[in-house]
């Protein structure tokens, strides 16, 4: 089948072009992302919250973690971490952010 072969090369494409545009901001991603569960600290501060999003945010935050040592990867990693960045962004926006927009 032709249009799938082509669909996964367009998918893998624009994964790759996605985490090159991103590559030099990875480390401050990765250190940012630990704030994230202080916005669960804030919310229990300012309020009552009527959503409990701690695992949410912690998962998120503990995913982010290679983030921070990519330039540390051996090489055959360090190729393939497009499709990791790719999965931790189709994580991290939807069910973060999304979530707790919607919820708000």
């Amino acid at each position: 089948m032709f249009w799938t072969s082509s669909l996964v090369e367009y998918l893998d494409t624009a994964a790759r072009k996605s985490a090159a545009y991103s590559e030099r901001h990875f480390f401050l991603f990765g250190c940012l992302a630990w704030f994230i569960p202080l916005a669960t600290a804030i919310d229990y501060l300012v309020g009552e919250p009527f959503y409990d999003t701690l695992f949410i945010r912690l998962s998120v935050s503990v995913l982010a973690l290679p983030l921070v040592i990519v330039k540390r990867l051996p090489g055959y990693l360090a190729d393939r971490f497009y499709l990791y960045f790719t999965f931790l962004i189709g994580y991290a926006f939807p069910f973060c952010y999304g979530h707790m927009l919607a919820m708000n």
